[in-house]
C-alpha cells in the first residue's frame, strides 16, 4: 500500500514538473546579421523584427563607415503607427532644433515618451540591448542625430554598418559576422525609388543629357518616355562612366515611347541617360517630353509609377562664386590689360566631404590647396577646379585655404594677384571714354558635374583701389557657358571704370589751348616773315606733343576723339604756315591793303573755325 501510495506522488511531481517546464521559455539558437546601408539626411530605416520569443536577448550595434552619421538606434512595437511617429519627431525634434533647442536636449525627451528602448550613441557607434518579454513583432528604428555645430543646423547622413544579434553577445563586437537565419527585414525597400522628369529636346542635334546618382550593384534602373507632340518619338540611351553603352530603346524612333530596364552588375556612381527626339523620318525634332525613372519599381514600365524616395537625377553640384577686388595695381592700355589683387572665395556642398564632428573632436577641418586636391583624389571626389579664362602669365596665389563642415560644406578661399586682358577696350571717346574691367572665372569639370550660382552679397570692389586714374562707380556680376563640346559654367565680375578728366584737361588740353592760342595770335604781327617763323615752330611743338601722346596708346585701328581734335590742330597749325608763307610772298607784291584785310577776316574766323570742329566732334562722339 505505501508502495502504491509513493509511486502516485512521483506521477503527480512529474506532470508538475512536466506542466512547469512545458511553460518555461526555450533559448533560441544564436543569431547574427549584418546590414550595410546608406541613410540621407532627415531619413529613418525601419526594420521588421520578427520571430521573437520572450527570454531573447536582442543586441544592436552601429557603426559610421562614411559621411557625418551620429546613429541613433531605437525599438518600438511593430503595432506602432509608423507615419504619426515620424510626424511626431519632426514636429517635437527637427522643427524646434536651434541656437536654443539643442537635439541631444530635445530628442531625449521625445524618446521617452513615444519609444520603447532606444540608444543615442553620441558619436560614430551606438548600441542597444533589450530582453524581450512578449511574443510581439518589433521595428527597430536607425537614424542620424542632428546638431548645432557653427550656428548652423547639420542633419547628420552617410554609410553605416548594422549587426543585429539574437542571444549573442558578440554582435556588438568589431566586424561581428553573421550567423543563422535572418532577423531583421526591411519595413519597405530602401532602394526603391521613381522620379518624373520634364523637359524639352532641342532640334540642333544635341540629345538632353542627364546625369543619374550612384547606383548600386544589383539594383535595377527602369526607363520610361513619351512626348507631348504625337509626331516626335523618344529615343534613349544608358551610358557608364566611360560614355560605354549598357542599353538603349527605340535608337531609330519608330515607337511612340521608349522604355527598358538595366541591372547593375557593380556600382557605378556616374552613369547618365542622353535623350532625343526623333520625327517620322529619323531626323531630330523638337518636342517637350516626360520620363520616369525608377530604382526596383517594374512598373514604371508601364508610365504609371507614383513618384517618390529620393532623387535620381543627379543635379549639378551649385558652386557659390565671390570676387573682391582689393587693389588695382596697374592697367595699361598699350597692352591692353590691368593686374589686380584680390579674393576669391567658393562654396558648395559635397555629401562625399561630410564627416562626423566626433572623428576630429573639431566642428571644421583646414586644408591647403595641394593637401586637399590629394585627400580628394584618393577618396574619387570631384573638386570644382578653376582657371582666370583671361589670365596672361602666372597667376600669383598668396594663400589657399579650404574649409570642410561636418554636413559636407566646403568654402574655398584664394588670395591672388593676376595680370588679366582686357581685349574690350574702347577707346574711340579717349578721354571722356569709359571702360569695363572683366574677371573671367570658368569651371573646369563639365556643366554635368558643377554650375557657377554668383553670390549675392559678397562680390565686392574695395574702396582704396590705387588706380588714380580711373574710378569704379559700380559692378555687376554674371554666368554663362563656354565651350564647344562639353558645356562649362563661367562667371564674369565686371566693373566699370571713368576716368579721371583732370589729368588730360591739365596735361593735354591747357597746353593744346595754349599752343592754339600762340597761333592764332600771330595773326596780330604785321610781320610776316616773324609769323612764318612762329607758326612754323608751333607745328614743330604739335609734332612732339602727339608723339607724347601716341605713347600711351597701342596701334590702333580707329581714331579716339583725342586724335581726332589733335589732327584738326595738325591741319590748322599746317595751314596756318602755309598761309602765312603766302602773305609773305604776296606782300612781296605790293598789296598790303588787301593782305590787311583779308588778315582782319582770318582774325576771328579762325577759332571759331577751330570750336566749331571740335563740338562737331563731340557731337558726333556722342
Amino acid at each position: 500500500m505505501q508502495f502504491f501510495i509513493e509511486i502516485r506522488v512521483l506521477i503527480i511531481l512529474s506532470l508538475a514538473c512536466l506542466s512547469v517546464c512545458g511553460t518555461a521559455p526555450a533559448a533560441s539558437e544564436e543569431r547574427i546579421q549584418v546590414i550595410n546601408e546608406h541613410i540621407e539626411q532627415f531619413d529613418v530605416h525601419p526594420f521588421l523584427l520578427g520571430s521573437l520569443k520572450p527570454g531573447d536577448k536582442i543586441s544592436v550595434r552601429v557603426d559610421q563607415i562614411s559621411g557625418s552619421l551620429e546613429p541613433i538606434i531605437a525599438l518600438v512595437k511593430a503595432d506602432v503607427e509608423f507615419s504619426r511617429l515620424e510626424a511626431l519627431y519632426k514636429d517635437e525634434v527637427l522643427d524646434r532644433v536651434g541656437t536654443n533647442d539643442e537635439y541631444h536636449v530635445i530628442f531625449p525627451k521625445f524618446a521617452d515618451r513615444h519609444l520603447g528602448a532606444w540608444s543615442q550613441g553620441g558619436g560614430q557607434r551606438g548600441s542597444l540591448a533589450f530582453d524581450v518579454e512578449e511574443q510581439k513583432d518589433y521595428l527597430l528604428l536607425i537614424f542620424g542625430a542632428d546638431s548645432w555645430v557653427a550656428g548652423k543646423h547639420i542633419a547628420s547622413f552617410g554609410d553605416y554598418r548594422l549587426q543585429i544579434g539574437v542571444n549573442a553577445p558578440r554582435a556588438t563586437e568589431d566586424e561581428a559576422q553573421a550567423v543563422g537565419a535572418a532577423i531583421a527585414r526591411p519595413l519597405h525597400d530602401l532602394h526603391q525609388a521613381v522620379q518624373e522628369y520634364h523637359g524639352t529636346f532641342s532640334s540642333d542635334d544635341k540629345p538632353v543629357t542627364l546625369p543619374l546618382t550612384a547606383m548600386g550593384a544589383g539594383e535595377t534602373l527602369f526607363i520610361y518616355i513619351e512626348t507631348d507632340d504625337p509626331s516626335v518619338n523618344p529615343s534613349v540611351k544608358l551610358r557608364d562612366f566611360g560614355g560605354r553603352l549598357l542599353a538603349h530603346d527605340n535608337i531609330h524612333g519608330s515607337k511612340r515611347v521608349a522604355y527598358f530596364q538595366h541591372t547593375f552588375t557593380a556600382a557605378d556612381r556616374t552613369s547618365s541617360l542622353e535623350i532625343k527626339g526623333l520625327d517620322q523620318s529619323g531626323q531630330v525634332a523638337s518636342s517637350d517630353f516626360r520620363i520616369l525613372i525608377g530604382i526596383n519599381k517594374p512598373e514604371v514600365l508601364q508610365g504609371k509609377a507614383d513618384s517618390g524616395g529620393s532623387d535620381l537625377i543627379r543635379e549639378p553640384l551649385q558652386v557659390t562664386v565671390a570676387i573682391q577686388v582689393d587693389q588695382i595695381s596697374s592697367i595699361s592700355q598699350k597692352n591692353e590689360n590691368f593686374s589686380v589683387v584680390g579674393q576669391l572665395q567658393l562654396t558648395w556642398v559635397d555629401p562625399k566631404l561630410a564627416f562626423n564632428p566626433n572623428s576630429c573632436k573639431c566642428n571644421k577641418k583646414v586644408y591647403g590647396a595641394t593637401n586637399f586636391r590629394v585627400s580628394a583624389s584618393e577618396k574619387g571626389i570631384r573638386l570644382p577646379g578653376y582657371i582666370f579664362l583671361n589670365q596672361q602669365g602666372k597667376r600669383h596665389s598668396q594663400e589657399e585655404i579650404i574649409t570642410i563642415r561636418p554636413d559636407g560644406s566646403a568654402t574655398w578661399y584664394e588670395r591672388f594677384s593676376v595680370t588679366l586682358q582686357a581685349p574690350d577696350f574702347d577707346f574711340r571717346r579717349l578721354p571722356f571714354d569709359t571702360q569695363q574691367f572683366f574677371i573671367r572665372l570658368a569651371l573646369l569639370e563639365s556643366m554635368r558635374h558643377f554650375v557657377f550660382v554668383a553670390d549675392a552679397e559678397f562680390n565686392l570692389v574695395g574702396e582704396h583701389l590705387g588706380e588714380e586714374e580711373w574710378r569704379i562707380p559700380g559692378w555687376e556680376t554674371s554666368t554663362a557657358q563656354v565651350g564647344v563640346r562639353d558645356k562649362h559654367s563661367q562667371f564674369n565680375f565686371v566693373m566699370h571704370a571713368e576716368r579721371h578728366i583732370m589729368y588730360y584737361v591739365v596735361r593735354i588740353f591747357i597746353p593744346l589751348g595754349l599752343l592754339i592760342a600762340v597761333a592764332w595770335v600771330t595773326f596780330f604781327l604785321r610781320d610776316y616773315s616773324k609769323r612764318v617763323d612762329v607758326s612754323a615752330g608751333n607745328l614743330l611743338a604739335f609734332i612732339a606733343f602727339n608723339f607724347t601722346l601716341g605713347s600711351d596708346l597701342p596701334r590702333l585701328g580707329y581714331l579716339t576723339f583725342l586724335d581726332e581734335v589733335m589732327v584738326i590742330a595738325f591741319v590748322f597749325a599746317a595751314l596756318t604756315v602755309i598761309y602765312n608763307v603766302v602773305m609773305r610772298r604776296l606782300e612781296r607784291t605790293g598789296k598790303s591793303d588787301r593782305l590787311a584785310r583779308v588778315d582782319s577776316i582770318l582774325l576771328w574766323t579762325y577759332p571759331l573755325l577751330y570750336l566749331a570742329s571740335v563740338w562737331t566732334l563731340l557731337r558726333i562722339a556722342d
